[in-house]
């Protein structure tokens, strides 16, 4: 939809309203304080509508420019609404992911990533974050590998076996397979994934689960020589603000 085409509508409508008698040329001129040899050629397309004079009709005859649009056109508009969006700019943690270093508390005022919306239509509150090397976690994870966060409470209460999550272990971010006892959480790494009794054992106390294991890992991105290999084979470089 064009300026031009409400333009041209607008000058069909009052030619139709002159032609069945409604409206005349003369009346048309008291209403908008515009001249009637002005009126006369534009209605007779000698002369070009402007948007002054145009703004000057609607208002004479009480109308708008949504009343120039068709109902399908309206209702394909506001459809659109309903659309998931392509792409969404998702924020990015301010640090790493990073054993030995402090949890992240905040996210960066400007880096954020941009995602493809059905990847985060399932998700709460999607984060972004760079992870840092881990050793025990090497063929799992890389340093400087972009991770997506999946905030949800429900994964977090009751561990995916074949999820990754990322934990506050005594204030530190890792990244660690995960599973909930009764009292305790149990963190895996990829030596310890297949030996249970070798589990890292993390008792809560008097914490919440929440408050250990902070997000479900729902997709994993890793700079290689060629770029950030995403999935889908998507190029999508950061954006800031």
């Amino acid at each position: 939809m064009y300026f031009q085409t409400l333009q041209t509508r607008l000058v069909a409508a009052v030619r139709m309203r002159v032609r069945t008698g409604e409206l005349t040329e003369r009346r048309l001129a008291r209403l908008t304080g515009i001249s009637q040899p002005h009126i006369h050629n534009v209605l007779k397309g000698a002369r070009e509508l402007s948007p002054e004079i145009a703004d000057l009709i609607l208002r004479g005859l009480k109308i708008s420019l949504l009343d120039l649009l068709e109902c399908e056109e309206i209702d394909a508009r506001a459809s659109l609404r309903h659309v998931p969006q392509r792409y969404r700019e998702v924020p990015l943690l301010d640090g790493r992911i990073d054993p030995g270093q402090r949890f992240p508390d905040g996210v960066s005022p400007v880096e954020f990533y941009p995602f493809p919306g059905v990847m985060l239509a399932s998700l709460d509150r999607p984060l972004a974050a760079r992870l840092a090397r881990d050793p025990q976690m090497r063929s799992a994870i890389a340093g400087g590998d972009l991770v997506l966060l999946d905030q949800s409470e429900g994964p977090r209460r009751e561990a995916d076996a074949d999820s990754l999550y990322v934990v506050s272990r005594n204030d530190e971010g890792i990244v660690r397979w995960v599973r909930q006892g009764d009292r305790s959480v149990y963190l895996a790494t990829t030596d310890s994934f297949l030996h249970p009794s070798d589990w890292e054992h993390v008792p809560l106390g008097e914490r919440h689960v929440l408050e250990v294991v902070k997000a479900r890992i729902a997709w994993i991105g890793r700079e290689t020589a060629c770029g950030m290999r995403w999935l889908p084979d998507q190029d999508l470089p950061a954006t800031s603000r």
